[in-house]
């Protein structure tokens, strides 16, 4: 795979992340994140966890059923 695509998907992740909280922070109590998924979605923001890898996750909610 190319590295430009590998770096464009990392960065896809990261600003899924990014929204993923906003909404948390957004939602307030009721959110349906917990205190794990929050802190996992901190970890990909700051650069603490490594983005290697594409989680499954990620590739799926990329795919476009056109």
């Amino acid at each position: 795979m190319n590295i430009l695509n590998l770096k464009t998907m990392n960065q896809n992740y990261i600003e899924l992340a990014k929204q993923k909280l906003q909404n948390h922070k957004s939602k307030g109590n009721s959110s349906n994140l917990s205190i794990f998924q929050v802190a996992e979605l901190l970890d990909v923001i700051t650069g603490k966890k490594d983005l290697n890898f594409i989680p499954n996750t990620m590739m799926f909610n990329q795919i476009g059923l056109n």
